[in-house]
């Protein structure tokens, strides 16, 4: 019996050396990879069964270090007359050390680069026929498809043949996964997705590629969209995708052209596609590692396999398999680690796509959805209360948005947001007040029995049962509400309390607190009751994605897992909070619908301030006129009372006394209060004192407040829209100067130095820097309205403009006039010119693009591509990050 020796540095190709084994007659392999050599001992024990070898082939990833013993091992197969092919990437101590003729050791590589079990089983048949001298027949290299579709049951199926087996009336839920695992038989993991696809009524469409490449010798994800999953029609022939790919099929810049207009990859072909993607996760760690992690997916995979593919808009779920080694089925010596399937992962991620399917499939009319509106704290007048967020108007918008999508909304439509909190204040909710049982199941959705629930329960994981239990206590003897109020077949209803008789401020975040009966028994409801076919969190935020269970890549012990369970999962969340919109996307399973931030203005000053104010500006005009010495000693004096009557004595940093104790919001250990009594601080004199008001006064002018809250699909317009193009505007932007900074600069203003230093007397302007900084902001306001007046159609010059047009920017930056004898500074009208651009052609648009987040929640319930956004604060130099 010929024997041949193989090395592989990766462990990727064991399987198709164990694979080809079995299928050799007459040859013998013996085989180890890197993990196989440990020690000195295991390196002397493979290179002595190599001594009377046919042939040996060492498959090194890299420099000779990829191999344990690489010299020595080298050595002795030299001395042994053993012939050897050795194979690096691209160094040339390979071709070195290679022992057989070029020709050979060409035809060696081949064979391996285009790997899979047929060319290696040809491979072994080739080194027997010729350096053992066995009448064997062998075949040349053979191409092996790099991408292509697979079924269990169907082996070698071309794509048309397996459609063919697909049930048309049947959603479709396509499989992605990786070349490599198809070539090298690793495919437990897709063969059970499959099972459990079909299982639940829908057809699997398996397909394996490499997600991206840069060579013309085989196809990608965009290939395979465009060729397999779309239609001649450009119509998606699959209703959802799960996919185990690791990075980003896109990673372009953030966010997108005003036009909508763009080149990433989401642009390119997964908008075309237009279905919700799942992303699984193949977990490089055992299955019982994964069980028994806190974090659930850690490291190198969150990065690669949760936060690169949020980038192409994924739903993020969990790992669906464990890698672990296999037997060594061949007797080669060796065995890969292979993924093996997760099953209740797997049946989890399955029921979840096909629920995602389903809504391709499910005429509106005849689809139930819930819109769950946060309550906290649980009380009336805490319903709908969600950051930044009219939610019970947005509410409004969104049904009306159904309704004229099809859907049964009955004849009680409410026609405002204050309409839709009394019908819900009407029902039950869950203000802490005493109701009568007997009126517990008329003013209730439905009641919950004590045995109905106990049975849901029982279905639930058995690790979640016994946390509630030790939490909560057994299954309580009482019926369970359900607040709400149904508008035909959707309900709008309120997220259940986290806990009772406890402070909601200390529990809605408490990532130990399980959850009570009561909430299993409203998501229970919804899936098994009211038979939701999707669930819409509205607003930021929720309880749901802060319960316990592993932090990333929940299993099924983890709350929110049990809770939302297989329910599609929209959740509008506000554009400017990425780390607690993450925590919402990856542990409720949610596809984000983003929504724009409230409009921000300067907050100007008020009653007392204000009088403050004019003290230190009339102090500034006395102290120019020695006529007038007298009133500013008396104005010094009124000042100085001020500040003492306002307790701004920690704000100015200056010496004096607190009358009144203020109570500030933040944790009691960080000193959460400002006492009575003195403060120590600076002794300064009047012009000091004078020019520290105008520096608080200043900041606390400038700083950005909220002009009332968001309604969803509604931008900001007249005075409200001008503020926020102010406030966006305010600083730089990819791709423009700061509008603040340019009118700064056109007026005459020192930048800089009214940031730095707003209590400073500027000669030249006549005025300190605080009140320059007041006529830079109302001149960018006046200079917004203008364009506003105009449509945002401004042309930027006398040339572009037409006969009709009465303005255009260039005239706009001519007529202003710099502060008293300032001078405009070099390059100031330029940038200015820029900046009024870029409001027309792309802020103004991208904030208008707000119209679309009701729409693209409703597109969401039907089962469409959600397109993936950026995220952070866009009045902080994110204009790109819009639209929402």
């Amino acid at each position: 019996m010929a024997r041949i020796g193989i090395y592989t540095a990766t462990e990727n190709e064991l399987g198709s050396i164990g694979r080809a084994a079995q299928r050799l007659e007459g040859v013998e392999l013996v085989v180890r990879s890197e993990s196989d050599l440990e020690d000195e001992a295991d390196v002397e024990e493979f290179v002595e069964e190599l001594r009377d070898a046919a042939a040996a082939v060492f498959w090194l990833h890299g420099a000779e270090d990829s191999m344990p013993g690489y010299d020595y091992a080298t050595g002795a197969l030299e001395e042994a007359g053993v012939p050897l092919i050795v194979k690096a990437t691209g160094d040339a101590f390979a071709v070195e050390d290679t022992t057989v003729s070029a020709p050979h050791r060409d035809l060696v590589y081949d064979y391996l680069e285009k790997g899979g079990t047929i060319n290696t089983a040809n491979l072994c048949r080739f080194l027997a026929a010729e350096y053992e001298g066995r009448d064997v027949e062998y075949d040349e290299p053979s191409e092996l498809p790099t991408e292509g579709v697979y079924h269990p049951d169907h082996p070698g199926a071309e794509y048309e043949d397996l459609l063919a087996t697909h049930d048309p009336d049947k959603p479709t839920v396509a499989v992605w996964f990786y070349e490599s695992h198809w070539t090298h038989e690793n495919t437990r993991y897709v063969d059970a997705q499959v099972r459990a696809l079909e299982e639940q009524g829908a057809n699997a469409l398996p397909i394996f590629c490499n997600p991206a490449t840069d060579t013309d010798e085989q196809e990608d994800a965009e290939w395979v969209t465009d060729n397999w999953l779309l239609d001649s029609d450009g119509q998606s022939i699959v209703d959802a995708v799960l996919s185990s790919f690791m990075f980003s099929l896109s990673m372009d810049e953030r966010g997108r052209s005003a036009d909508d207009e763009g080149s990433s990859a989401e642009d390119v072909f997964l908008d075309r596609l237009g279905v919700p993607v799942l992303q699984t996760v193949t977990t490089m760690r055992s299955r019982s590692r994964y069980e028994s992690s806190d974090t659930g997916v850690m490291g190198f995979e969150l990065a690669l396999s949760v936060a690169l593919p949020e980038f192409d808009g994924n739903v993020i779920t969990h790992p669906i398999s464990g890698k672990e080694r296999t037997d060594d089925e061949a007797g080669i010596g060796s065995a890969p680690k292979h993924h093996f399937p997760i099953a209740d992962r797997i049946d989890h991620a399955t029921r979840l796509a096909v629920n995602w399917a389903e809504l391709r499939h499910t005429p509106n009319e005849d689809k139930q959805v819930a819109v769950v509106l946060h309550n906290y704290p649980p009380s009336d007048d805490g319903i709908g209360t969600a950051f930044g967020l009219d939610s019970p108007e947005s509410t409004v918008n969104l049904l009306e948005e159904l309704d004229e999508r099809g859907y049964d909304l009955g004849d009680e439509m409410p026609d405002s947001g204050q309409s839709l909190v009394e019908k819900l204040t009407a029902q039950l909710t869950l203000e802490d007040r005493w109701v009568a049982p007997e009126d517990v199941r008329d003013l209730s959705v439905d009641v919950v029995s004590p045995d109905t629930y106990e049975q849901w329960f029982a279905d639930a994981d058995e690790r979640f049962q016994e946390n509630i239990i030790e939490e909560w206590g057994e299954v309580p003897d009482r019926p369970f509400a359900i607040p709400g109020v149904e508008f035909g077949n959707v309900l709008v209803t309120v997220q259940p309390p986290r806990g009772f008789g406890m402070d909601p401020s200390k529990v809605y975040h408490d990532s130990n607190l399980q959850p009570p009966h009561d909430y299993y028994a409203f998501y229970g409801w919804l899936r098994n009751s009211f038979e939701t076919d999707a669930v819409v969190h509205l607003g930021t935020h929720g309880s749901l994605e802060w319960l316990p269970g592993k932090t990333v890549g929940l299993n099924g012990e983890s709350a929110p897992d049990q809770l939302i369970d297989d329910i599609p999962n929209v959740y509008p969340y506000i554009v400017n909070n990425p780390g607690e919109g993450t925590q919402a996307k990856r542990r409720s399973y949610a596809a984000i619908v983003d929504y724009l931030t409230p409009v921000m203005r300067n907050a100007g000053t008020y009653d007392e301030l204000s009088e403050l104010e004019e003290l230190a500006n009339q102090y500034r005009e006395a102290g120019m006129e020695d006529a007038r010495a007298d009133d500013g000693e008396h104005l010094a004096d009124l000042m100085r009372e001020k500040v003492k009557q306002l307790d701004l004595a920690v704000e100015l940093g200056i010496t004096g006394t607190i009358d009144e104790k203020v109570d500030v919001r933040g944790p009691d250990e960080a000193g959460s209060t400002l006492a009575e009594g003195d403060v120590e601080g600076d002794e300064v004199d009047i012009d000091e004192l004078v020019e520290r008001i105008h520096e608080y006064l200043t900041d606390v002018k400038t700083t950005q407040i909220r002009l009332g809250l968001h309604t969803m699909s509604e931008p900001p317009a007249d005075e409200r829209l001008t503020e926020y193009l102010v406030a966006l505007t305010r600083l730089e932007n990819p791709g423009a100067p700061s509008l603040r900074e340019s009118v700064a600069g056109a007026l005459g203003v020192d930048y800089q130095t009214m940031l730095d230093s707003p209590g400073e007397y500027a000669e030249d302007l006549g005025m300190t820097y605080a009140e320059a900084a007041d006529v830079v902001y109302e001149t960018s306001v006046e200079l917004i309205e203008t364009l506003a007046e105009h449509d945002f159609d401004v042309p930027k010059s006398e040339r572009e403009a037409s006969p009709d047009d009465e303005v255009n920017v260039n005239l706009l930056i001519v007529d202003l006039e710099t502060i008293g004898n300032g001078r405009a500074k070099s390059g100031a009208h330029n940038d200015l010119r820029k900046a009024l651009a870029y409001i027309c052609e792309e802020a103004q648009p991208r904030v208008q693009g707000a119209e679309d987040e009701i729409p693209r929640t409703a597109d969401a319930l039907s089962g469409e591509y959600v397109p993936p956004g950026g995220s952070g604060a866009p009045t902080r130099g994110g204009v790109d990050l819009l639209p929402t």
